[in-house]
């Protein structure tokens, strides 16, 4: 806008959506500017959002008639601004005013009310004047043509005009009557002749001038409507130097508003990753948390039980001894062992529960765990039944490891029958070992450890099932048939054995201790 101060008689004002003035290229910065004289330009230009051009008003800044032309300013669709700049009448008229043009030759510009805008001849007397009734009542009427006329200087002349479609302004044209007449006195072939040569050259004249007016503000409301958007603009050429500068102004305002928005869009983008960063940090945090409280409150609900479970173990135990001296034969000796048995085999159970709930201290005792699976061989065959083949694949000079022998029987035990469940038609339990060096999880960093992985060739578990895999007392079996051990004695070792157990769900065919 500061492009323009050069320009005389003209000033370039930034109006709110009221049509009250913002800045003005006239007034220092800060200054109290004057309530608009005329909103009509603003109003109609905000309920449109397409550039406008005022009738003749009296400039609130300028104090003395102008010509405003306004443009929209949009943000987000809608119009927010409207940018005005005021025309001095003399700048048309010196448009007008052109050197190949007879000076006796009457050219004048009215607005939408019959004005006068401009006028190449007596400016200053006829500004702000309706035009002759004769003028109005043609320029209102359909039909556009020639007509006899006599000016306000009192020149007869023969008038005709042009309205702009784009402006519902009147360019009207006098010429002298003697320029036309005489020649056709002289010969009526040459008077129409050169009335042909008037009339064409007065139409281009009228024409030519509208375009003048127009391309300049067409590319000056092109230039304004891409301010926002951020699109660079191209040079501006419209015809008028003050207009160019303009728009040299408001290409490079352009300019800044699209650097400023590539700078906003970085920020907002880097911004938005980092939340997102944050928001799943956050989730895993919160899962980590609920896990450990869920497995807690496992924890302690499982070694209420498994207290109360050893207490009725022991009355029953107990129970079984006394009964072993009062009974002598065969058949009920056998079943009192079997019963003796069980017991053992519910005592080891509510030890590992007690384990789990790290209510009891583990026995860890330095073992070789190929002597410990070689040895289990032949109660695996007999627990596991014909259709189930055992194979091992242990690795020579395996390290030796302090582990609760009791726990890993009973753990490898239930691994096994789990295994057996889910080949249903038999098939092949590989028993494999292997030294693992490290590097190893954060868990058992600085270790060595040893891996110990149970094969079958089953049925396999579904996702679904996989994401329940570590939890203690999960089951997929049905009601009556037992639990899924193999995994809760898993998730009890490794809250409490130096040895981690690993159940490894990839494929579900694998047990990996």
């Amino acid at each position: 806008m500061n492009a323009a101060l050069s320009l005389q008689g003209t000033a370039i004002v930034l109006l709110d959506t009221k049509g009250q003035q913002l800045l003005s290229t006239n007034q220092p910065f800060g200054t109290e500017l004057p309530q608009v004289t005329s909103t009509e330009m603003s109003e109609h230009v905000v309920a449109t959002g397409k550039p406008q051009v005022s009738d003749l008003v009296m400039g609130a800044l300028l104090h003395r008639p102008i010509v405003g032309v306004g443009v929209p300013v949009f943000r987000d669709g809608k119009v927010v601004h409207v940018v005005t700049m005021g025309l001095g009448s003399e700048i048309l008229s010196k448009l007008l005013r052109q050197p190949d043009l007879s000076p006796d030759w009457v050219v004048a510009v009215f607005d939408r009310k019959g004005v006068i805008v401009a006028r190449n001849r007596e400016l200053d007397r006829f500004l702000g004047k309706l035009a002759a009734p004769i003028i109005r009542q043609a320029i209102v009427g359909p039909v556009e043509g020639w007509f006899p006329n006599v000016t306000s200087e009192g020149i007869p002349v023969y008038s005709t005009f042009r309205r702009s479609a784009l402006t519902g302004w009147t360019v009207a044209i006098g010429v002298p009557r003697g320029f036309v007449e005489t020649p056709r006195r002289r010969a009526q072939f040459l008077a129409f002749g050169g009335g042909g040569a008037v009339l064409t050259l007065s139409l281009f004249l009228a024409w030519w001038m509208a375009q003048v007016i127009r391309r300049p503000v067409e590319a000056l409301t092109a230039a304004t409507k891409v301010v926002a958007s951020g699109v660079p603009i191209g040079e501006f050429n419209g015809g008028v130097r003050e207009l160019n500068q303009v728009g040299d102004a408001l290409r490079a305002t352009a300019a800044a508003l699209a650097r400023h928005r590539e700078q906003l869009e970085g920020t907002v983008a880097l911004r938005t990753q980092e939340l997102r960063t944050e928001i799943e940090a956050r989730k895993q945090a919160e899962a980590t948390l609920l896990q450990s409280q869920k497995m807690e409150a496992i924890g302690q609900l499982t070694g209420g039980l498994a207290h109360d479970f050893n207490n009725l173990l022991t009355i029953a135990s107990g129970s079984l001894e006394m009964l072993e001296a009062r009974i002598s034969d065969e058949r009920g000796l056998y079943l009192l062992k079997s019963a003796q048995d069980a017991m053992s085999r519910s005592a080891r159970l509510t030890t590992s529960l007690l384990a789990f709930a790290r209510n009891q201290r583990l026995e860890a005792k330095l073992a070789d765990l190929n002597s410990v699976i070689t040895e289990m061989d032949e109660m695996l065959r007999r627990s596991l039944g014909p259709s189930v083949e055992i194979r091992h694949a242990l690795a020579s000079q395996l390290w030796p490891v302090e582990i609760d022998l009791g726990q890993f029987e009973t753990a490898l035990l239930n691994i096994a029958i789990n295994a057996r469940d889910a080949m249903p038609g038999g098939g092949i339990l590989l028993f494999e070992t292997a030294n693992v060096p490290a590097p190893l999880p954060e868990e058992v960093a600085g270790r060595d450890c040893v891996l110990v992985s149970v094969h079958d060739n089953g049925t396999g578990m579904s996702p679904d099932v996989i994401e329940h895999a570590f939890e203690p007392f999960f089951t997929t079996k049905e009601v009556g048939r037992g639990r899924d051990w193999a995994c809760q004695w898993y998730s009890a070792l490794s809250a409490s054995l130096a040895a981690r157990f690993v159940c490894a769900p990839s494929l579900a065919k694998e047990r990996r201790c």
